[in-house]
């Protein structure tokens, strides 16, 4: 909830991380902005929008030395526009719970790699995921510091990388698959979890699938349901990749999807009509593996099943990326592992 100060002083919000400050800044050339400024406690977000104006005030700025706090709160603020809510939290985050508090007070020209590294150490507690995207934001950091003359280096060049442990991907049987199947006749819902299944999509592309993107054979992706903001859901023209993509579906999916009644513009959607998202998706889909006998297992599991199982069935890797719509082949690597079975198969395939 939003509680406004004093007249002329703004407006304070509680966030997950602290408070933010809204304010409306008149700028040098006589225009007016929109700004926030987040802090833990409402007097550090006083103090973010005292040391902006401090820097709009000062003609030297650019000569001027700044630290990674300051500069850091001014990149957090930029990406706002940049980057869907959903990853600009995670940023948020990153920098507010750990980074701010541990760097901060260092100049952004003078930091050491060793300093970085260091910092590292004191969170080995957190997964590796985490200390990855926390090396990802300290990189954008710099790299926007360099780009705007508060730096001349990026420390982050000269910090080791946290070594990646290729994951076990844990997915569901191909009984467990049958299960599901069997429950979907009784139960509307279990469709969408086969459309998971068969097609590999996301959940947020599932929510967003309309009518209209269903080609006999092949599905198109072409937007997501995505958080907009805390407690606010929306519909984004563009998927994760930033481009659309297409999948071919097997005929027995093909004949699923005709058997469904047209209710909506989406295919999947609330009693309303209107679209599902993530936490109305999730609910009904842990209810669903229960009342199915299946072993819980995340809904993105359902992508990690169908990549899996494509590979094992021997579609080339680069099918399989374009399927998933990775950017990047090496995140589909993950899905080449190999168990048992695997193996028991190999030795069947030998020439002699």
């Amino acid at each position: 909830m939003a509680n406004r100060a004093s007249n002329g002083s703004g407006t304070f919000e509680k966030t997950t991380t602290g408070w933010r400050l809204r304010k409306t800044i008149k700028l040098p050339d006589g225009t007016r902005m929109r700004k926030s400024f987040t802090g833990k406690t409402q007097t550090a977000c006083r103090r973010q929008y005292d040391a902006y104006m401090k820097h709009l005030t000062e003609p030297d700025v650019a000569a001027k030395a700044v630290t990674l706090a300051e500069w850091g709160d001014i990149w957090l603020e930029s990406r706002k526009e940049t980057v869907v809510y959903g990853t600009w939290h995670n940023y948020e985050l990153y920098w507010t719970k750990h980074i701010r508090p541990a760097l901060g007070n260092n100049s952004i020209d003078k930091i050491l790699p060793i300093q970085i590294e260091q910092f590292l150490q004191t969170k080995r507690n957190l997964s590796d995921a985490s200390r990855r995207a926390i090396v990802g934001v300290l990189k954008q950091i710099f790299k926007s510091a360099i780009k705007n003359s508060k730096c001349t280096r990026n420390p982050m060049d000269f910090v080791e990388p946290i070594k990646k442990i290729q994951p076990q991907i844990k997915i569901f049987s191909v009984e467990d698959v049958q299960r599901i199947m069997t429950a979907a006749a009784d139960d509307d819902f279990g469709v969408a979890v086969a459309c998971l299944l068969y097609t590999g999509c996301r959940v947020e592309e599932l929510c967003a699938l309309m009518w209209a993107d269903i080609d006999d054979d092949l599905l198109h992706i072409k937007r997501v349901v995505a958080r907009l903001s805390a407690g606010e859901w929306g519909i984004r023209e563009k998927t994760k990749s930033g481009k659309p993509r297409t999948i071919g579906i097997t005929p027995k999916m093909a004949d699923i999807f005709r058997s469904l009644p047209h209710k909506s513009l989406y295919v999947f959607p609330m009693q309303d009509g209107n679209y599902m998202n993530y936490d109305n998706f999730y609910w009904r889909y842990k209810k669903f593996l229960e009342q199915a006998d299946v072993e819980y297992l995340s809904p993105h599991k359902c992508r990690h099943t169908y990549a899996t199982f494509l590979l094992r069935g021997g579609v080339d890797l680069r099918t399989v990326q374009e399927a998933l719509g990775h950017y990047d082949p090496s995140v589909t690597m993950i899905y080449t592992h190999v168990d048992n079975n695997d193996q028991r198969k190999a030795a069947t395939l030998l020439p002699y």
